[in-house]
C-alpha cells in the first residue's frame, strides 16, 4: 500500500493529526494496535465516555475530537488491531493487521510518517513486584475505565499526577484504597498547583483540587514522602511494607508501615515509548533531570530523518490538550501548509510545555529509591534476570548496559528490554561504584513480537 502520510498511533495526537491532515491531503492512513481509537486517555464513541472517564477535561476534549474525525473519516484509511513491527528510514512501514478488510497489507509505502505512539509508566522494581495483584497505574487505570475491580484494598504508590485521578475514581466506584504513598513532598504538589495557575491551567488544578479533596473526604490516609519498599505474600498479593524516604529518595530506618492490601499500583510517571523512532534510526537525547531519553526534534515537529515527524507524548509528557495541539502541528508540517493558524498553535504550546516540564520534573525519580532493591529483587521479569546478576557482572568489569545484556540476558526477553531497560544504567552504576556514559539498549526488530509468516511476508496471522 502506498499513501502521502501514515500516521502510527490512534490516540488524541494521532486523530488530531489524521483530522487536520484531511484538509490538505488525498491518501491518509492512520494506524493503531487497539480495536478502537483513542489511546490511554480517550475514548470512542463506542465506549461512552462518561461511564469510563470522570476528568471533564478528557470527556470533552474526546466528544470535540471524535465529532471532528466523523466529519472527516470517509477521508482517512483507518486500520486499527494493527501492529507496526518495523519501520525504516526510507519510510516503509512493515505491519501486521489482525482483521478487517486490511488484514492481507503487510507493508506501507509513506511519503512522510507522524509517529505518535504516547507513553508508558516508569516502574521501580521492589521486593515482590512480580507477585499477581501489583501492575502499573495505568494497568489499574484500564481496569477501572471498563468497570472493572481487581482488588478489594488497593495501596496506589510511586509519584506524579494520575494517583490523585484514578484514587477519585476508584472511590466513585467504591473501591476501598487503603492508603496512598506518594513519594514527594506535599510541596512539590503545591507547586505543580503554582505552575498550572500560571500558565493557563485552571481547568487542570480545579479537577486536581477535586480529586484531592474527594480523597480526603473519603479519609484515604495520604503518605507524603513514602514509597513501597516490599510486598508481603508468596503467591500473591497478601499485604504491603511502606517506609519513609528523605529528599533524595533514601529509606530512613525505622519508619516502615504495614498495610494490608490485596492490590497494588505503582508508577512513577510517564516516559515516552521511543523504540520506533531509535528502530529508524532517529536521533536522540538522554535528559538527566528527567531521566528518560527522547527524540529529537525541529519547531516543526520533524525528527533527523526528513520526512518523519513526532507529536505527543512520545515526545515528552504533556497531556492530552498538548498532544492535539502537536498533532495538528505536525501535520501542517508534513502537508507543507504552514500558516498563521500554525503561529497560533505555537504560542499556545509554549504554555503547555511549561506545565508538562514541571510535570515531569515532579515525577523524576531521586536516585535514593534503588536502596529498597534486595539483592533477589527481579529487575528483568521476563528473563528472571536478578539484582545479585546484575552485581556478580559489575564485579566482572562490565563495559556498559550492553554488555550487561550479553553477560545476564537483561532485556532480552518478551518486552524486549521496556521496562527493566530504563533503569538498567541506574542499577550498574549502583552495582559497580562506577560512572558510565548514558546508553540505551540497542534497539531490534520486530517492535513486538510476531509470527515468522509475518516477518517473511507470507501472512500477516
Amino acid at each position: 500500500m502506498k499513501t502521502e502520510l501514515a500516521i502510527v498511533g490512534g490516540g488524541p495526537a494521532g486523530i488530531a493529526a489524521a483530522v487536520e491532515a484531511s484538509k490538505y491531503a488525498k491518501k491518509i492512513v492512520l494506524i493503531d494496535e487497539n480495536s478502537v481509537l483513542g489511546g490511554k486517555v480517550l475514548r470512542s464513541p463506542k465506549v461512552p465516555l462518561d461511564t469510563v472517564h470522570s476528568d471533564p477535561l478528557a470527556i470533552k476534549a474526546g466528544h470535540q475530537l471524535f465529532d471532528e474525525f466523523e466529519t472527516v473519516k470517509e477521508k482517512i484509511t483507518t486500520l486499527t488491531e494493527t501492529e507496526v513491527w518495523h519501520i525504516s528510514n526510507k519510510k516503509v512501514l512493515s505491519l501486521v493487521c489482525r482483521s478487517g478488510k486490511y488484514k492481507d497489507v503487510n507493508s506501507i509505502q509513506a511519503d512522510q510518517i507522524i509517529l505518535a505512539v504516547g507513553a508508558r509508566d516508569k516502574t521501580i522494581p521492589f521486593p515482590g513486584w512480580h507477585l499477581p495483584g501489583v501492575m502499573t497505574i495505568g494497568g489499574l487505570k484500564n481496569f477501572i475505565q471498563n468497570g472493572i475491580s481487581p482488588g478489594k484494598r488497593i495501596l496506589i504508590t510511586g509519584t506524579g499526577v494520575l494517583s490523585m485521578p484514578l484514587a477519585a475514581q476508584l472511590i466513585a466506584q467504591r473501591v476501598k484504597i487503603s492508603a496512598i504513598a506518594e513519594a514527594g513532598t506535599f510541596l512539590s504538589q503545591a507547586q505543580l498547583g503554582l505552575t498550572l495557575l500560571m500558565n493557563g491551567g485552571q481547568d487542570k488544578l480545579k479537577y486536581g483540587m477535586q480529586c484531592w479533596r474527594s480523597v480526603k473526604r473519603k479519609g484515604v490516609p495520604i503518605h507524603y514522602s513514602h514509597v513501597i519498599n516490599r510486598v508481603h505474600g508468596s503467591h500473591q498479593v497478601e499485604g504491603a511494607s511502606i517506609v519513609q524516604v528523605d529528599k533524595n529518595w533514601h529509606p530512613i530506618k525505622g519508619t516502615e508501615k504495614k498495610i494490608e492490601v490485596d492490590t497494588i499500583a505503582t508508577g512513577f510517571g510517564l516516559i515516552p515509548q521511543i523504540e520506533i523512532t531509535r528502530l529508524c534510526g532517529c536521533r536522540h537525547t538522554y535528559d538527566r533531570k528527567l531521566g528518560f531519553w527522547s527524540v529529537d526534534r525541529t519547531p516543526n515537529m520533524e525528527t533527523s530523518i526528513p520526512g518523519i515527524y513526532v507529536a505527543g507524548d512520545g515526545v515528552s509528557i504533556k497531556g492530552h490538550t498538548a498532544a492535539i495541539i502537536e498533532g495538528q502541528l505536525a501535520a501542517i508540517s508534513a502537508c507543507k501548509r504552514e500558516n498563521a493558524s500554525s503561529n497560533l498553535l505555537v504560542k499556545k504550546m509554549k504554555q503547555m510545555r511549561k506545565i508538562g516540564s514541571r510535570i515531569a520534573e515532579q515525577s523524576a525519580v531521586h536516585s535514593g529509591i534503588y536502596d529498597i532493591i534486595s539483592d533477589d529483587t527481579l529487575i528483568c521479569r521476563c528473563e528472571e534476570i536478578r539484582y545479585t546478576d546484575i552485581l556478580k557482572a559489575a564485579q566482572s568489569n562490565v563495559q556498559d548496559i550492553n554488555d550487561l545484556k550479553r553477560r545476564t540476558r537483561l532485556g532480552m526477553g518478551h518486552c524486549q528490554g521496556r521496562y527493566c531497560g530504563e533503569i538498567a544504567h541506574d542499577l550498574l552504576q549502583k552495582a559497580s561504584g562506577k560512572e558510565f556514559k548514558h546508553k540505551s539498549f540497542t534497539q531490534r526488530l520486530p517492535l513486538k513480537p510476531v509470527t515468522l509468516g509475518a516477518i517473511s511476508g507470507e501472512t500477516n496471522h
